[in-house]
């Protein structure tokens, strides 16, 4: 049973909005302050960026992590979805190969309380973050942190 799913990001927001940016000056600042004048790019700019720095959220996701409770095995376990590709271009790509991450996770049957799952949870999703294939990825946690301490992890996994 899936519990829980976290996108993963090529960039952090803030890098993407930089490398946009950077994009922005290095294709049409040229020709626009020759054609016209540098406040008439900033105004563009501004404007570009407005439209578009809300793509960043679902349009640059190389992947996925998911969070699912076994309950044959009694555990719950990690399985991440990324591109299938060597590099990481911005852009869609819907081509995701399948890796199974169970070598993180645990039983639950020592388990006591919900708050001691939801650590666990938490610890084993940085430990995560730190593999070399997601090195300089983003793992966007936040609604995660906003739920995982409010769950009730043992009625939801047990249950």
């Amino acid at each position: 049973m899936l519990l829980f799913e976290i996108p993963v990001y090529r960039l952090s927001n803030q890098s993407f909005n930089s490398e946009l940016t950077k994009m922005l000056d290095r294709t049409f600042k040229a020709d626009i302050v020759r054609n016209h004048s540098i406040d008439f790019y900033t105004s563009f700019k501004k404007s570009y960026l407005d439209r578009h720095r809300v793509c960043w959220r679902y349009n640059d996701i190389i992947g996925y992590i998911q969070i699912v409770n076994n309950k044959i095995d009694r555990g719950v376990y990690f399985e991440y979805f990324l591109r299938d590709s060597k590099r990481m271009y911005r852009g869609c790509n819907k081509n995701f190969k399948q890796e199974d991450y169970s070598k993180l996770g645990f039983e639950y049957d020592d388990i006591e309380n919900s708050n001691q799952v939801a650590d666990l949870v938490f610890t084993l999703l940085k430990e995560i973050n730190q593999e070399q294939i997601f090195k300089k990825r983003y793992f966007d946690l936040e609604i995660f942190l906003h739920l995982y301490k409010k769950m009730d992890w043992l009625k939801i996994i047990m249950g």
